[in-house]
C-alpha cells in the first residue's frame, strides 16, 4: 500500500500517468490518479421525503444522543467479536427494580451495524486475501439528535396466579427471573437491526468492484457488534461447573428493535401495518442509496489499495478532497499457481 505522501490530488490538467506503466506489473501497488470508477449512482430523491444526511460529519453529530459510556457495564466481559457482553453484576440477578432499570437502558442504546467486504483468490492452492473491508453502519439506524428511538419486544407473559398488582411484562419476566430457585440462570437483551436493505448495498458494492476489474472471489456480510447484552449468575460449586452438570437456565424475552427507517407518520415501526411496512422498507433504500453516494468513493479506494481494516472517516475525506486510486492495468485476483 502506498504511504500517506504518496497520495496527490490531482487536477484534471495533470497528464494520466497510467499510460507509462509497465503492461506486466498488476501486484505492483497503484498510484493515485483523478480517476472515476463506472459506479452506479441512485435516482434524485423525492423532496417530500426527508432522508437524514449520510455525511459522516451530521452522523456523527447525530450520535451525540447516545451514552456511550453505558456500553460498558460493571463485572462485564466481552466476547471476542464484541457481539455480546456478559455481566455478572449480583444486584442485577437479585433485585427487581435494578434489572428493569438496567433492561430499560441498554434497550436505548444501538448496535453497531457493519459491513464486511472481503476479496481473495487461490495462489498455489492457498487462499490469498487481497482486501478486507470493515465499514460502520450505524448512521442508517433511526437515531435523531434528540434521542435514540428503538422499540422493546417482549415476549407475553402467562400468569396462571396473578397476584392483583398491575406489572408490566417486562416487570414480570424480572420478577420470575429474580424469584428463580435454579442457580445457573442467564437474562438477555437482544438488539436488532431491521429494514437494512443488505441486498441493496451487496448489489452496489458488487458492481463497485467489477468495476475496479477484480475478479476474484467477493463476500459481503454484515456482522452486528453490541448485539446482545446478558445478565448471567452461577452458583458457587465450581466443580459442577466446570463439568456443566447444571445447567444454564435462559431468559431471552426482551428485544430492542432498531429501524433503519421508521415510518414518517410515526407508526413506531409496526409489521401490522404492510402499507407502513412497505413505506419503510422504500425509504430505507433511499437512505441507503444517500450513504452509498457518501462513502462509494472511499470503499473503491480501499478496495485497490489493498485495505486490510476499517475504512474510515479519514478516508472518506481524502475521496471528497479528489484522491482516486488508478485502476489496475489489467485484471487482477485471478487464481493462479506460480
Amino acid at each position: 500500500m502506498p504511504s500517506e505522501k504518496s497520495r496527490q490530488r490531482d487536477p484534471s490538467s495533470q497528464p494520466d500517468e497510467s499510460a507509462s506503466q509497465p503492461q506486466d506489473h498488476q501486484d505492483l501497488p497503484p498510484s493515485y490518479e483523478n480517476v472515476v470508477p463506472a459506479i452506479p449512482t441512485s435516482s434524485n430523491i423525492p423532496p417530500s421525503i426527508h432522508i437524514p444526511s449520510q455525511n459522516p460529519l451530521d452522523a456523527i453529530y447525530r450520535l451525540k444522543s447516545v451514552a456511550f459510556s453505558k456500553y460498558g457495564v460493571s463485572h462485564g466481559k466481552w466476547s471476542k467479536d464484541l457481539q455480546s457482553i456478559t455481566t455478572t453484576k449480583p444486584e442485577l440477578c437479585e433485585t427487581q427494580y435494578e434489572l428493569v432499570r438496567f433492561i430499560n437502558e441498554q434497550a436505548a442504546l444501538p448496535p453497531k451495524p457493519l459491513m464486511l467486504i472481503r476479496g481473495e483468490h487461490t495462489r498455489n492452492i492457498e487462499h490469498a486475501i487481497d482486501f478486507e473491508l470493515l465499514i460502520n453502519l450505524t448512521s442508517l439506524l433511526d437515531i435523531g439528535s434528540a434521542g435514540a428511538q428503538s422499540r422493546i419486544r417482549i415476549k407475553q407473559f402467562d400468569d396462571p396466579k396473578p397476584s392483583g398488582h398491575s406489572r408490566t411484562p417486562l416487570e414480570q419476566w424480572v420478577k420470575k427471573f429474580c424469584e428463580e430457585k435454579v442457580d445457573n440462570r442467564s437474562f438477555t437483551l437482544h438488539r436488532q437491526v431491521t429494514n437494512l436493505p443488505e441486498q441493496l448495498l451487496e448489489g452496489m458494492v458488487r458492481n463497485l468492484v467489477a468495476s475496479a476489474k477484480y475478479r476474484g472471489k467477493v463476500t459481503v456480510s454484515f456482522p452486528v457488534q453490541y448485539a446482545d447484552v446478558i445478565v448471567s449468575r452461577q452458583g458457587g460449586n465450581w466443580f459442577t461447573n466446570m463439568l456443566r452438570l447444571s445447567p444454564m437456565k435462559t431468559y431471552e424475552v426482551v428485544d430492542a428493535v432498531w429501524d433503519v427507517a421508521a415510518s414518517p407518520e410515526g407508526d413506531g415501526g409496526s409489521v401490522a401495518n404492510d402499507s407502513a411496512a412497505r413505506e419503510r422498507n422504500g425509504r430505507a433504500g433511499l437512505i441507503a442509496q444517500e450513504w452509498w453516494r457518501e462513502w462509494q468513493y472511499a470503499i473503491y479506494n480501499g478496495v485497490l489499495t489493498g485495505r486490510k481494516g476499517w475504512v474510515t472517516v479519514e478516508d472518506w475525506m481524502e475521496a471528497k478532497m479528489g484522491v482516486r486510486v488508478a485502476e489496475r492495468n489489467r485484471d487482477w485476483g485471478v487464481d493462479r499457481a506460480d
